[in-house]
């Protein structure tokens, strides 16, 4: 059974505050009833007093009379006095109080007059004051029954002296009109019982019905606002659509959701402006002619409808308007029913869905590109970490090759089998650097450069690699601002975007790289990203080469991805990291057979800046101790030897434990501390601030396979006086000592 209908009879079960509503409501309704039984009494005892003016003592009727209308005024004053605009419960209950004290006093005024009032020479007034009085009591019990508990304070003290008056006077007649008085109060309050109690369960279904329409209303608020907004139309429509035609006319005239009723021969029968607005005049023609013209007939949710297949359907279809433009609606279509069940019509509610599909696809296509952002963020993280593994063992590589050198020193043999070895660790180092560069990492050393002898520089490196069939062509637009930037790196990621170019001309072509200034405004975000508003310098590399189709397109950027062979897919990745690194923006746009375009965005600088000169090999001008911090065994070893052979005394430590140790041990002496910024028991942030604390006299430099960024800045913030990147040459490591040390000079 349906918890929503309850019969009349069925018994009620309240909380607290639904019967303090319900107690407020039937207080409501006798307040309503008052001034018609206050109205009525007052009628009576004039028309008493007129009749019984021969038959009772005038002093008496004239006291009688005055009484009755005091607690008619009182009444009155307390009717008056009732809070309309919104009484509390309190108020509400404190007013029944009174009401029920003034019931009483007049109840008991019309019971005295039985006694005082009752003309014995007169058997036609008496039964006169007998039917009035029955008269006040069933009227009573009509206006008062909503509160038993009122038409008791007004019956029984004027009926019980009545009563009592008419089975005291020794006669058959008056006795029996006593008895018929008691039947009649009794019947009066049993009609007021079963009024109050119809009224109750009245109030009790309305209660019920109010808790119910709260509880659905709070669980659409939760909704999204539109679709809250379009179900509570549908709803709306749906209870209309069972009133008259008008009021369902002027009712949805103002929706903004389309409305029809479809015939069981698929004829619009009626259809609201709205839709009438979005199809035209759709009214007495047919349901495919007009709304769904084109559409296949199993497609039509009314057909499933009307077919008695499914009791509501639901479909979101891509439809044209009636100027032929395609838009997106909600199609939602329930059965109408007659009144013997039987489906008559089909009820069918259109919604625009048109801006709500727009702002879904919007929503997938930014998911889509942050789960692509997240995964070349954990590969770039998988990059750095390499890298750094590469370069710790480039590091011993590389520092043992240059030992031997020295050790031996410059004879063709040695030179012979060295020299691979170097350059291969070159190669490494410069892999280990694109790695680095994607993970936003890597050498960096930016200083202002002057971009027209950049691209001049860098292409003259590059000829040498460009086959005989392939012409390039370079435009430069002067005068170019400078651009901030790590030469080394910009290098990198000019020669692996011209490299990809080569290969995509196998059977030669055209190159052309284009670099001019340029101005993003706000309005150019959505083409160029993240960058930001402001003067650039674009470089533009265009080729006329096979070209790249979209699913490769999204993968460019994917270390180690390629179209041609695993592991040579690297040179785009490193060529993202490190413009993003620079704070600039990569832009690439291809199409097969046609041929690609990869522009670079680099913020522009406003000033020039030095020219580095190239280190050389320094030894220290005094005696000098290093603290070496080096887990890593074979590089601690080699470093131990560079820095012996440089005329260092080198005390090491292999953990930051051990080296924690020997910084607070007064008899440990050291002038500068070489600090690896990953331990396996710490890291270099722990062991700075004890060095700084018990040793602050000595010198650090940070050495770490890392780029200089994460906890490598955060020590550059906080004091640290040098950074070093694994794998450094003999001569670099010289010069970043001999400045820590002069610095303290």
């Amino acid at each position: 059974m349906d918890k929503s209908i309850l019969p009349s009879n069925a018994p009620v079960q309240m909380t607290t505050s639904r019967r303090e509503r319900v107690d407020q409501e039937r207080i409501h309704l006798l307040y309503k009833q008052s001034p018609m039984g206050l109205t009525a009494s007052t009628v009576i005892a004039a028309i008493t007093i007129f009749l019984l003016r021969h038959t009772i003592s005038p002093a008496l009727l004239t006291g009688w009379f005055i009484a009755i209308m005091a607690v008619s005024a009182l009444r009155l004053l307390l009717i008056l006095r009732f809070p309309r605009p919104s009484p509390t419960l309190a108020q509400s209950r404190a007013w029944s109080r009174c009401n029920d004290m003034t019931l009483l006093l007049s109840g008991c005024l019309w019971g005295a007059a039985s006694w005082l009032l009752f003309p014995l020479e007169s058997e036609v007034h008496q039964f006169f004051l007998v039917v009035a009085l029955c008269g006040m009591v069933a009227g009573a019990a009509m206006a008062f029954a909503v509160m038993i508990r009122a038409f008791v304070c007004f019956s029984v003290p004027a009926i019980v002296p009545l009563i009592i008056r008419l089975v005291t006077i020794p006669d058959e007649v008056h006795f029996s009109m006593g008895f018929i008085a008691v039947l009649f109060w009794l019947l009066s309050y049993l009609i007021a019982a079963n009024y109050r109690r119809a009224r109750m369960n009245l109030l009790s279904l309305k209660e019920d019905l109010a808790d119910r329409v709260a509880e659905r209303t709070l669980n659409l608020e939760k909704l999204n606002v539109r679709l809250r907004a379009e179900n509570r139309h549908r709803k709306r429509m749906e209870e209309i659509l069972r009133q008259e035609r008008d009021r369902l006319e002027t009712i949805t005239s103002s929706l903004g959701a389309g409305i029809a009723v479809i015939s069981k021969e698929y004829n619009v029968q009626w259809a609201n402006k709205v839709l009438q607005s979005i199809f035209g005049q759709v009214e007495g023609r047919s349901y495919f002619d007009t709304i769904y013209h084109g559409m296949e007939k199993e497609q039509c949710n009314a057909v499933k409808v009307l077919e008695g297949r499914v009791e509501k359907a639901v479909r979101e279809q891509e439809i044209r308007d009636a100027q032929g433009q395609p838009a997106w609606f909600q199609i939602i279509s329930t059965p109408l029913r007659d009144g013997s069940g039987r489906i008559s019509a089909a009820l069918e509610l259109v919604l625009p869905i048109t801006e709500l599909r727009k702002a879904q696809e919007e929503k997938q296509r930014i998911a889509i590109q942050l789960g692509e952002v997240r995964k070349l963020e954990a590969i770039a993280t998988l990059a750095g970490g390499m890298a750094h593994k590469f370069n710790n063992a480039l590091a011993v590589i590389m520092g043992n090759t240059e030992l031997i050198g020295f050790e031996y020193g410059p004879t063709g043999k040695i030179d012979t089998y060295l020299k691979p070895i170097v350059s291969s660790a070159t190669q490494m180092s410069q892999l280990t650097d694109q790695l680095l560069a994607y993970a936003k990492g890597g050498k960096y050393k930016a200083r202002a450069t002057d971009m027209t002898a950049f691209i001049e520089e860098t292409m003259a490196l590059l000829k040498h690699t460009l086959p005989m069939e392939i012409e390039v062509a370079i435009t430069i637009d002067k005068p170019l601002p400078f651009v901030k930037m790590d030469v080394t790196q910009m290098q990198m990621a000019l020669s692996a975007i011209v490299s990809n170019a080569i290969e995509a001309l196998p059977k030669g072509g055209h190159i052309h790289v284009h670099c001019r200034k340029q101005t993003l405004e706000e309005m150019d975000h959505n083409l160029f990203g993240e960058a930001k508003s402001g003067d650039y310098v674009t470089l533009k590399v265009v080729d006329n080469g096979v070209g790249m189709d979209e699913n490769t397109l999204q993968r460019i950027f994917e270390p180690f991805f390629s179209t041609k062979f695993m592991g040579r897919g690297l040179g785009m990745a490193a060529v993202y990291g490190i413009v993003q690194n620079h704070g600039g923006h990569v832009a690439i746009s291809s199409q097969v057979n046609r041929g690609t375009q990869v522009t670079i965005y680099l913020p522009a600088s406003p000033e020039a800046g030095p020219v580095a000169a190239k280190p050389k090999i320094q030894r220290p001008a005094g005696h000098y101790r290093v603290l070496l911090i080096e887990d890593e065994d074979l590089v601690r070893q080699v470093n131990h030897t560079i820095l012996t052979r440089l005329g260092y005394t080198v005390i090491a430590a292999a953990t930051g434990k051990e080296a924690i140790q020997k910084i607070r041990d007064p008899k440990c002496l050291f002038d500068v501390i070489l600090l690896d910024i990953k331990l396996p028991d710490m890291d270099g942030l722990t062991i700075y601030p004890i060095a700084r604390t018990h040793r602050p006299e000595a010198k650090v430099i940070v050495c770490s396979g890392y780029a200089l960024d994460g906890p490598t800045q955060a020590l550059m913030d906080v004091g640290a006086d040098g950074f070093i990147q694994k794998p450094f040459s003999v001569e670099r490591l010289a010069e970043k000592l001999n400045e820590a040390l002069s610095a303290a000079n």
